[in-house]
């Protein structure tokens, strides 16, 4: 077994197929009036704490306002075959993931505040055989503070953001659509899943980030695993 099949066979469904319909509830707001997401309040002073100094440096609220571009390289990009069906559909919502199974790709992670919805888009450009493929949401907050992904105006998931062994990690598995202030609830069966990102400090300017997104059915859909270093800004 190759090493790529021994990593993606560790992640496996670990969480209940909810069978209800779609739940509907007001927001107190519609959305426009969003912020960047503040990870120091997210976490609260003790975890903030708890990560290490570059960490800190990184999702500092001093940072919010700049553009940074972080190069590195993808040592993974996996998905399923079920997995690229949810990419092709992805494109209706503005390409929230990508649809490769490579080694080794070039990446650069971009951060810069979103003109229009407000909050810090995350940007992945992958350079794969002579051409760029773009992985594009925006992390903000809405209703007093909750954090959330979006994927464009009115599609996106709310995040749990917390601390866990020194990595910061970002969470997900409740997605939504949003039409001025009304706010539809998925059901998981119509969700790719649940989507965990981890962000472990390594030394000397770099990081690690690995994504997973797990369906409860259909199992890991979306595996990717690289480093990247820090732009000259944060040095």
């Amino acid at each position: 077994m190759t090493e790529t099949s021994k990593k993606i066979e560790n992640y496996t469904p670990g969480w209940p197929l909810w069978r209800g319909g779609f739940d509907v509830e007001s927001s107190s707001s519609d959305g426009s009036a969003s912020t960047h997401v503040n990870v120091r309040e997210c976490l609260g002073e003790a975890d903030w704490r708890s990560l290490p100094k570059r960490v800190r440096r990184r999702f500092h609220a001093d940072t919010h306002d700049l553009s940074l571009g972080f190069d590195g390289a993808m040592e993974i990009v996996w998905c399923s075959r079920a997995g690229w069906l949810f990419a092709q559909a992805a494109r209706l919502i503005g390409s929230p993931v990508v649809a490769l199974n490579s080694r080794n790709v070039r990446c650069t992670v971009r951060l810069y505040p979103d003109p229009h919805l407000g909050g810090t888009v995350w940007e992945r450009v992958y350079r794969h055989r002579g051409r760029q493929i773009v992985a594009r949401t925006t992390k903000r907050t809405v209703d007093g503070g909750q954090p959330v992904e979006s994927f464009c105006g009115f599609a996106g998931m709310a995040l749990d953001i917390f601390e866990r062994d020194g990595a910061l990690w970002f969470v997900a598995d409740r997605y939504f659509l949003q039409f001025g202030k009304t706010r539809i609830l998925l059901p998981r069966w119509m969700s790719p899943g649940r989507l965990s990102i981890e962000h472990r400090d390594i030394g000397n300017g770099r990081f690690r980030f690995v994504m997973r997104v797990v369906h409860p059915v259909l199992g890991l859909l979306f595996f990717q695993d690289g480093v990247f270093r820090d732009p000259e800004e944060l040095s």
